[in-house]
């Protein structure tokens, strides 16, 4: 099987699934077999909603884990804890839910590297779901999943100490919703198509990475990791 057939495999089964933000989890891509754990923060400051639902948001703590499957893909994995908020809409009141379980994963593939310049082109997937505790208002029962999926391309190159990116992004969040353990509805994100800007720094020889990320139009978004390569 050559490598783009296993790029298109791997591709068509993360678009599998009925919705498409998340971070994208830096440039890093580890020889096979390595590891890299770490911190990730990730705040969704607004991500608008669809049927006037108004807006959602969520700032999640992870510990991230990634393993090197080929030298061209790498898989990522994390799990922690996230809180969730939507407010401005007309159907609900505004909900602040604690923090509950929250994980992901997705991964990385160098899709394209230019042997001169060093200029490479990313490709990959990831998705982030938040199980926030449930919220009495008003005598009502408010239960909520946070479902954020997205497909992302990256163009980037690495300098002595950074390795600067940008790209773009099709997503969707799910936002699924029960009040008092019934009349279940499922709400998605009203815009699909976004930015991603971002850095990786280095430090230690590269064996620490410290990544900073902002998202824009589909949702406004930060993530800042530091992550160690074993």
């Amino acid at each position: 099987m050559t490598k783009l057939t296993t790029i298109a495999l791997i591709v068509s089964f993360a678009c599998a699934g009925t919705v498409f933000a998340a971070s994208s989890n830096g440039t890093r891509i580890l020889d096979r077999g390595k590891i890299e754990a770490g911190y990730e923060y990730n705040n969704m400051f607004r991500r608008p909603l669809d049927r006037s639902y108004g807006s959602m948001s969520t700032a999640d703590n992870f510990f991230i884990l990634s393993v090197g499957v080929f030298d061209w893909l790498t898989l990522d994995g994390k799990i922690g804890l996230g809180d969730e908020m939507v407010k401005g809409g007309i159907h609900l009141p505004k909900l602040q839910f604690s923090t509950g379980f929250a994980g992901g994963y997705g991964f990385k593939v160098k899709f394209f590297e230019h042997d001169g310049t060093g200029l490479r082109i990313l490709a990959g997937a990831q998705h982030i779901c938040v199980h926030p505790q449930a919220r009495n208002v008003n005598g009502n029962k408010y239960e909520t999943i946070l479902d954020d999926w997205q497909v992302s391309g990256l163009v980037t190159r690495k300098f002595r100490y950074l390795t600067p990116y940008l790209g773009m992004k099709l997503s969707d969040c799910e936002f699924i919703i029960s009040v008092n353990e019934h009349d279940k509805k499922r709400r998605y994100s009203l815009n699909h198509i976004g930015f991603i800007f971002g850095s990786d720094f280095w430090i230690c020889k590269d064996k620490i990475r410290l990544n900073v990320e902002g998202r824009l139009f589909d949702e406004n978004a930060f993530s800042t990791a530091v992550a160690y390569m074993f």
